[in-house]
């Protein structure tokens, strides 16, 4: 799964209001969901198959049914992840702009613009 695939899987989960969703078992998509983990945008991962989000049973099918498993967060029962883009910062390195994670506070809603 490209980059760019794995923005729009996320986005359309959070819009459709899913508990959870699972993407291929990759370095890449294990990297750009612990970021998302670790901004708080998603609650949980772990890893499973096309059936369930099993750790154990993860190590005991073939790698091509092997699958990463997320939690997706939201708040008060709206998405915390309004809009993920990916974008090119310069020629060489691409960066990922996730925008408006809404943080309800007392007085008013924040935004918060994270690049990592």
């Amino acid at each position: 799964m490209l980059p760019h695939d794995l923005c729009s899987h996320v986005q359309n989960a959070f819009r459709a209001r899913h508990a959870k969703i699972f993407v291929e078992h990759n370095t890449q998509n294990l990297g750009i969901l612990s970021i998302l983990l670790r901004a708080g945008f998603i609650s949980n991962i772990t890893r499973g198959t096309i059936t369930s989000p099993d750790p154990i049973a993860f190590h005991n099918v073939p790698e091509p049914q092997q699958r990463i498993w997320a939690d997706l967060k939201y708040r008060n029962d709206i998405p915390v992840l309004k809009n993920m883009e990916l974008g090119l910062l310069s020629f060489f390195t691409l960066y990922f702009h996730i925008i408006q994670k809404n943080i309800k506070t007392d007085a008013s809603a924040l935004s918060t613009n994270i690049l990592v």
